[in-house]
């Protein structure tokens, strides 16, 4: 949607047009269009139409800035690379996160073989049959406790300060270094994105 306003833009149409042409065209619901077109006549500025459908902040802070320095198509192009990048490196996550999952399911899919057609056909008596026979919950367990703890941990850490959480992590003696190295990298990109 930014991609079309900064075509719209470069193409010297206004606010106003813009909106008229998103209605006819059905490019956008048309639920979203009367919300930006009630915002636009009460006199919104094109910041607060954008937080209006959802933007995330930091796109409503670069218009909003833009608004005020006047160089709304040069900051429409930047969040158009930005949104794209972000689109990139949420792809790639997901493309990386399934791998595991995939193997955590193959994984489940032995235990559960083992335990229903090995285990019946071994000696009972046997220290490995024990073990074999409990590892399915075992292992169930374990990972429904980190999860557990994993969304516990976020949710924490959505409701304290950010630098408290990250102060507390660098604590750590493995953790630590890693968290160091990650805000390293990730200001040196976003900080090495402005050149």
């Amino acid at each position: 949607m930014i991609q079309l306003f900064n075509n719209l833009f470069a193409s010297g149409f206004h606010l106003g047009e813009i909106i008229d042409f998103l209605r006819r065209s059905q490019l956008l619901a048309d639920a979203y269009t009367e919300v930006v077109k009630e915002r636009l006549i009460a006199g919104k500025p094109f910041s607060q139409l954008l937080s209006d459908l959802q933007f995330p902040d930091s796109v409503v802070t670069q218009v909003s800035l833009a608004e005020i320095h006047g160089n709304t198509s040069l900051s429409l192009v930047k969040i158009e690379d930005y949104l794209g990048n972000l689109a990139r490196v949420r792809k790639k996550l997901v493309e990386v996160g399934t791998y595991p999952l995939m193997l955590v399911g193959f994984l489940i899919l032995i235990m559960l073989g083992l335990k229903g057609y090995l285990l019946p056909q071994m000696d009972k008596g046997n220290l490995a049959t024990a073990v074999i026979g409990h590892l399915p919950v075992v292992f169930l367990g374990s990972g429904l406790l980190i999860a557990m703890l994993c969304f516990g941990s976020i949710h924490l850490y959505r409701k304290n300060n950010k630098i408290k959480v990250y102060r507390f992590l660098v604590k750590f003696p493995l953790l630590g270094s890693f968290v160091q190295s990650y805000l390293t990298a990730y200001y040196a990109r976003e900080w090495g994105k402005g050149s």
